[in-house]
């Protein structure tokens, strides 16, 4: 059993980790908000459009960019939950050695 200052240390380091990933999520989810809003936008734009003429063709070819940064955004997303699941579990690791620790377990 490593040291109780160990599983405090790692516990308050997983308590920042959490904080920081979960602002980066916050941020990226509102990104994405906005560029769903964006890719609507366009859409609606082009519909009142003839679809063969250049400014439809032009706001087709922008909505189809914007829908692949918004996949782009979904697997960042999806990337730092992935990182906060991790710091989830190196906070309860840090949070039960050092009850244990302290118990005497």
């Amino acid at each position: 059993m490593a040291p109780i200052v160990i599983y405090m240390l790692a516990e308050q380091v997983a308590i920042a980790m959490q904080h920081d990933i979960a602002n980066t999520i916050y941020r990226l989810s509102t990104i994405k908000s906005g560029l769903q809003t964006n890719i609507l936008q366009l859409a609606q734009m082009a519909s009142s459009l003839d679809p063969n003429s250049p400014e439809a063709k032009s706001l087709e070819a922008r909505r189809q960019h914007l829908a692949t940064l918004e996949k782009k955004l979904d697997a960042d997303i999806n990337y730092y939950k992935h990182r906060l699941e991790i710091a989830n579990n190196l906070k309860k690791w840090g949070e039960d050695g050092a009850n244990k620790g302290i118990s005497g377990h």
